[in-house]
């Protein structure tokens, strides 16, 4: 039911999720070098604009040891996600704002990722790698950021109620 009340509001935390994501693979192929500024070097761990295609293939399909490099990958982005998460619902009780903003550069960081992917062939292979990740975890954090936006619109719409009365029933 709290779902299907928050609709409008999940459906903005994916809205901005989306417009990042778009806006930082727009940006990375108008310059390769917006990458180093949203990507974090410990989240890109080599995989960047410098990386060859093999070695960005080897770290999707593993090495000649048959371990893939994206499972140290997918345990640094399940911490993440999950931090993100709870920062992005936290935090949008002050005013929105730090929600938006928050999934949006998660969005940058997702696009940027992708486009490096797209832009050597790589694209639909990230995808389907990704895939696992945007049913869980970047779904949660869409979901936090409506959470959140909830929260932040009833300190700043608080209607006929006391603010604290109107987070108290968000």
């Amino acid at each position: 039911a709290a779902m299907r009340r928050s609709w409008i509001f999940i459906l903005l935390g994916f809205l901005f999720m989306t417009l990042g994501a778009l806006a930082g693979y727009m940006l990375y192929f108008e310059n390769n070098d917006w990458f180093y500024v949203f990507m974090p070097s410990e989240m890109a761990d080599g995989r960047g604009p410098n990386a060859t295609t093999g070695s960005l293939r080897a770290s999707i399909y593993g090495h000649d040891s048959g371990t893939s490099g994206l499972g140290a990958f997918a345990a640094y982005l399940f911490s993440h996600n999950t931090r993100i998460a709870i920062f992005v619902f936290g935090l949008g009780v002050f005013a929105c704002a730090p929600a938006i903003l928050l999934t949006f550069y998660n969005g940058l960081l997702l696009g940027a990722f992708l486009a490096l992917h797209v832009d050597r062939g790589l694209g639909v292979d990230l995808a389907g790698w990704l895939s696992v990740h945007g049913v869980t975890e970047l779904s949660a954090v869409c979901i936090a950021c409506g959470g959140g936006l909830q929260l932040g619109a009833a300190v700043l719409f608080p209607g006929d109620r006391s603010r604290a009365d109107a987070l108290r029933h968000a």
